[in-house]
């Protein structure tokens, strides 16, 4: 990838969007495959029985599982996430922190964009 994407702030006036939850269906612009967002066993907060992420939840291996193979190391994909998510629900929060919206991105170190595909709630239609 030569470009980087540029992750910004989407005004608050935007259309509704859905909470995103335990086993929510992520993509990096630069893997080759799709990985799973995993929440903390303690979160309190749920909706249809799992549990509800925040932006907080950006921990490599932990909240964030490979992707495949990275394009841009050309090796085998390990997220490395500095950064909080952007583009959480300021005014919901979940344990502490704003909560996970699907429409919210976070930056990966080796160069891509991690976007929502799919909110986790109900099955992933493709």
């Amino acid at each position: 990838m030569d470009k980087k994407e540029k992750i910004e702030k989407i005004p608050d006036d935007s259309p509704k969007h859905s909470y995103v939850v335990d086993g929510a269906t992520l993509k990096c612009s630069c893997g080759t495959s799709y990985s799973t967002l995993l929440t903390p066993g303690r979160r309190s907060a749920k909706i249809q029985g799992r549990r509800q992420g925040n932006i907080m939840d950006f921990e490599p291996m932990f909240n964030i599982l490979p992707f495949g193979y990275c394009m841009t190391r050309e090796s085998k994909c390990v997220p490395i996430i500095t950064i909080q998510w952007v583009n959480g629900k300021d005014d919901t929060w979940v344990d502490g922190a704003p909560a996970l919206l699907d429409i919210s991105k976070v930056a990966c170190l080796t160069g891509g964009t991690i976007s929502i595909v799919h909110d986790g709630q109900g099955p992933m239609l493709m």
